[in-house]
């Protein structure tokens, strides 16, 4: 027989052949290829949902973090806003603190300077008094009988007495 036309004993090889790799095939190779293909279909089922779900997670983190980002700045605002109002606060208060110091100070300085004003009116007083004195007595104790002594008299009385930046003229 030719190539092209087998015989019937081959064929019936060939169909029994045929017959029992089909049956070991549908009884254990397609299950097996089946259950494979569906764990895969199953897996990416799941990461498609993983993914999802991973999705939407991060879409909902990113809000919240928008919102707590609008919310620290508005927070950082309000902390720069009572920041600057202490700030403002201190200043004014520094300043007033200042002001009451200079004041307190200036008042005192005037009052030295008063008391002390007094203190040097009351020792010129003195030493007039004291110059006075010491003049009035020098001319009783002289006898002087004419005007033209009694001024020469005082002159030299003047002169004998110190003045510190002028020299008396009489």
């Amino acid at each position: 027989m030719g190539l092209l036309q087998p015989e019937s004993g081959l064929i019936v090889w060939m169909v029994l052949a045929f017959g029992v790799v089909f049956f070991l095939l549908v009884k254990y190779g397609f299950p097996a290829i089946t259950g494979m293909v569906e764990k895969q279909r199953k897996y990416v089922e799941d990461s498609m949902q993983a993914a999802e779900e991973a999705n939407a997670r991060l879409a909902g983190i990113q809000k919240s973090s928008e919102a707590l980002l609008a919310e620290t700045r508005v927070k950082q605002a309000e902390i720069m806003r009572q920041a600057q109002e202490l700030r403002e606060e201190m200043l004014k208060q520094a300043r007033e603190e200042a002001r009451a110091e200079g004041a307190r100070q200036m008042e005192e300085m005037r009052r030295r300077m008063e008391a002390e004003r007094a203190q040097a009116m009351r020792r010129m007083r003195d030493e007039i008094v004291s110059l006075s004195v010491g003049i009035a007595s020098r001319l009783l104790n002289r006898e002087l009988e004419s005007s033209e002594a009694q001024a020469g008299l005082i002159d030299e009385m003047l002169e004998k007495t110190s003045f510190p930046d002028k020299k008396p003229t009489v």
